[in-house]
């Protein structure tokens, strides 16, 4: 493809036109002088959209007990080698007074898939939050019943964060051995049937990951219609089956983080800890030249 008619593909309304096909031959590029392009675009449209503001939310991981045992996690339940823990709910509420006195906006109430909390724990405090503190509540509690959604909703909860991981099922069930693929993007429609602002996204770079699933990972975003998209890289972890299986790389998470900007203009990508490991000292800081908020 020419440099100028792919400039131009990158650019306003045609960024929402990219075939599969398309995305693959984009993904394969190793030019650097190409994927300057392809940054310095990602990040045209990023600041015409979302401006030079750095939104940051106070992320209180409250439990790090899992009752899945997805192959790729540190808290699976298989891993024995973690020190457990769970806060109480006092302790929940004091992390988000210290939130506020710190300007935070937002806090995140997130941990594993971790049926100790009940909706009659959650929705209180979620409750409290919001009166007490003014602070906007957004979860990350994975998934739960339509019923709890609904409780946590009407108690105060703004936004549900849920990750897919991966649109591939066969992909997912592989990694995923004891969750449905089903049942993660029924509880997708439910979040955003109850009116959640909602975000979810993928892993790039796991085990036989195809670039053309990638691909089909950056179209599903603009078909589920988030609010926000988070892409994270697979870093394998010690203490699970994936342990030293090779890592993909931090250029092909960048690169992918791009093309999804560019195909979804008006969605925030947030730049998050995880990006700072892969490839120091650029880890953090590149995915914000190269166009996220």
């Amino acid at each position: 493809m020419e440099e100028k008619n792919r400039s131009e593909k990158w650019r306003g309304e045609e960024a929402n036109k990219f075939t599969r096909d398309e995305l693959v031959n984009f993904l394969c590029e190793r030019d650097p002088d190409e994927n300057s392009l392809l940054y310095m675009e990602a990040d045209r449209i990023r600041k015409m959209y979302m401006g030079d503001e750095v939104h940051i939310r106070g992320v209180i991981e409250f439990s790090n007990y899992c009752k899945r045992d997805c192959l790729y996690c540190g808290l699976r339940k298989s891993n024995d080698q973690i020190v457990r823990y769970r806060m109480g709910l006092e302790g929940i509420y004091r992390a988000a007074e210290e939130a506020k006195k710190l300007n935070f906006k937002t806090v995140v109430l997130q941990s594993g898939e971790d049926p100790h909390y009940s909706v009659e724990d959650l929705s209180p405090l979620i409750r409290i939050i919001r009166m007490n503190l003014n602070l906007a509540v957004t979860l990350s509690i994975l998934e739960r019943s339509f019923e709890e959604y609904r409780r946590f909703r009407e108690a105060g909860a703004d936004r549900y964060l849920l990750k897919f991981e991966t649109c591939s099922p066969s992909l997912f069930k592989r990694l995923k051995p004891d969750s449905t693929y089903t049942e993660r993007f029924r509880c997708l429609e439910w979040v955003q049937e109850l009116g959640y602002q909602v975000g979810s996204g993928n892993i790039i770079g796991l085990p036989e990951q195809s670039l053309e699933s990638l691909a089909e990972d950056i179209l599903f975003f603009q078909k589920l219609n988030l609010d926000m998209v988070g892409i994270g890289s697979f870093i394998p972890h010690p203490n699970t089956p994936l342990k030293g299986t090779p890592s993909r790389g931090f250029g092909g998470h960048v690169q992918g983080h791009r093309f999804g900007q560019t195909c979804n203009a008006q969605c925030p990508y947030p730049c998050h800890h995880g990006r700072g490991h892969p490839s120091p000292p650029w880890g953090g800081r590149k995915p914000l030249l190269a166009g996220p908020m």
